[in-house]
């Protein structure tokens, strides 16, 4: 597909002879990817343009216009694809996809209907973009039988599709990251390992029968977690909680690791005689960690039901000096109604804090590794 065609779809509804040059490039596509191994066949930014500068509405209306048809664009080449990976990274136009996307025909013939879309899916990633908020996938159109890895990041999903949990049954990487309105994950059979960062609105997780690891990262709203039999390993991180969830008392699992803040460490570093001893005295194996700005795994409480050990290095002399100091000065410095903000301001700098030490992990770059305790995870 040449230049010339691609731009007479960014600016209107191609021709016949464009559209027959389109089927011709991934005709030409398939045949490359037969006679050596696929790799990333699609990234978003190089099949779109960036939005057009803010002025006034009639004047820039053809601008973006021609910005939306391109990642329109983008998501046509993506459907008639037949690699194993594909990724869209940036594309801010698309605020909603309908089942259409999963109508795949064979060469644009609508008398040739393929059983399955994306047959050879086993990876997809679906990163920046941010005015998404509908997904319609019904159970009735399959697709992606083959699926293996998704990853979900940066958008406004009020749901992940149901059949999106009903079709990809091989599914079992999940990774759900910065997903603006969405309340819930359930119903996927086949998944063993969930992440979950930064969800603001998510609530419930229920009825993911393999699920073996789970991790919740800044999911301040989160309440519900029923349905998970297979749990062995569950990491919670929130620096900001004061009491741990209550649904830790019914999900029986072997390992159980939170960061979270010095005044709930201090509450489980009393055992038996502290209000959160029945949350989790039934794991196995816990581990607990508080930290101030120099070291956020300053303090610490371990504990292993059998043999029964329970260690920590939280006592009457423990005082996070720095966290105590500042919240101090802020007491004395702010208004009850200002206290708010301050309280968002600290909780977005705590973000972008485990944000920035999550990317140094995946580089390899931090003495910490994410599965580096294996006696801990235990899978």
């Amino acid at each position: 597909m040449d230049a010339t065609t691609a731009e007479a779809y960014l600016h209107g509804k191609p021709s016949a002879s464009a559209r027959t040059c389109i089927s011709s490039a991934v005709r030409r596509c398939r045949l490359q990817l037969r006679r050596r191994p696929p790799r990333v066949l699609l990234h978003a930014p190089a099949l779109r343009e960036d939005k057009p500068a803010v002025s006034a509405a009639r004047e820039n209306a053809a601008a973006i216009e021609k910005w939306e048809r391109s990642d329109r664009m983008a998501l046509m080449v993506m459907r008639q694809t037949i690699s194993p990976f594909i990724q869209i990274d940036r594309a801010p136009a698309i605020k909603h996809v309908g089942s259409e996307f999963l109508l795949c025909h064979h060469d644009g013939h609508p008398n040739s209907l393929i059983a399955a879309a994306f047959p050879s899916l086993q990876k997809l990633e679906l990163v920046g973009m941010v005015e998404w908020g509908d997904w319609d996938w019904d159970n009735q159109v399959q697709a992606m039988p083959c699926l293996e890895d998704f990853l979900l990041k940066c958008c406004k999903l009020r749901r992940l599709p149901p059949g999106l949990a009903f079709h990809a049954r091989a599914l079992w990487l999940l990774y759900v990251y910065e997903v603006q309105n969405l309340m819930f994950v359930e119903g996927f059979t086949s998944v063993v390992e969930l992440e979950l960062w930064d969800n603001p609105d998510l609530e419930r997780i229920s009825n993911l029968p393999k699920l073996r690891k789970l991790q919740i990262v800044f999911c301040p709203k989160m309440q519900v977690l029923e349905g998970v039999p297979e749990l062995r390993s569950l990491i919670l991180e929130d620096h900001l909680i004061q009491t741990l969830p209550r649904y830790l008392q019914d999900v029986n699992m072997k390992n159980f690791q939170v960061d979270c803040s010095f005044e709930l460490l201090s509450s489980i570093a009393l055992g038996d005689a502290g209000p959160e001893w029945n949350k989790i005295s039934h794991i196995l194996q816990v581990k607990a960690y508080a930290g101030d700005i120099h070291d956020r795994r300053r303090w610490h409480v371990s504990y292993t039901r059998y043999p029964y050990c329970f260690e920590t290095n939280v006592d009457g002399s423990s005082n996070p000096s720095a966290l105590l100091h500042q919240s101090q000065q802020m007491g004395s410095s702010m208004l009850t109604e200002e206290r708010e903000p301050n309280l968002q301001l600290s909780r977005r700098n705590a973000r972008m804090l485990l944000r920035l030490q999550k990317n140094r992990w995946w580089l390899g770059q931090s003495s910490y590794s994410r599965c580096s305790d294996q006696s801990f995870i235990g899978i």
